[in-house]
């Protein structure tokens, strides 16, 4: 892949590349990512390996909502081919502004992966407990 505009130069095997048959919310019609993590932080980047602008900060929801569960239905552990819950991944993603402090991370809309088949989905969860714009960086 080209240089990416948010972590350099990526070669990404065919076995570590995500589809996401649907795409992202936003980016449909981008299919193919690649999950790239940072080795001294929480965050991963999303990277797309069809545009190399497009990138997605990456979190797992679990570390800034310590309760964070939702219920899959049998039609999402269809499409996902999942047949062991300890073969997915959960993310959400961050929206990082200029002020850093102001970032937040949407729990509202989780991406799924199922580590197995290399295969993604963002599902969007009626549960109104969560929010798309969850604040990280709490002062106090």
């Amino acid at each position: 892949m080209d240089d990416t505009a948010n972590v350099g130069d990526l070669i990404v095997d065919n076995p570590v590349a995500i589809t996401f048959p649907d795409g992202i919310l936003g980016f449909e019609e981008l299919r193919h990512f690649a999950i790239v993590e940072n080795e001294t932080s929480a965050l991963c980047w999303l990277q797309s390996l069809e545009n190399s602008h497009i990138a997605f900060p990456i979190i797992s929801p679990f570390l800034v909502h310590e309760e964070y569960a939702f219920e899959l239905d049998d039609d999402a552990l269809a499409k996902m081919d999942i047949k062991d819950l300890s073969d997915v991944m959960v993310y959400s993603i961050v929206t990082i502004p200029e002020n850093i402090k102001e970032m937040t991370v949407n729990l509202r809309a989780p991406l799924l992966v199922n580590l197995n088949k290399c295969l993604g989905r963002q599902i969007v969860l009626r549960d109104e407990r969560y929010p798309i714009k969850q604040e990280i960086l709490r002062e106090g």
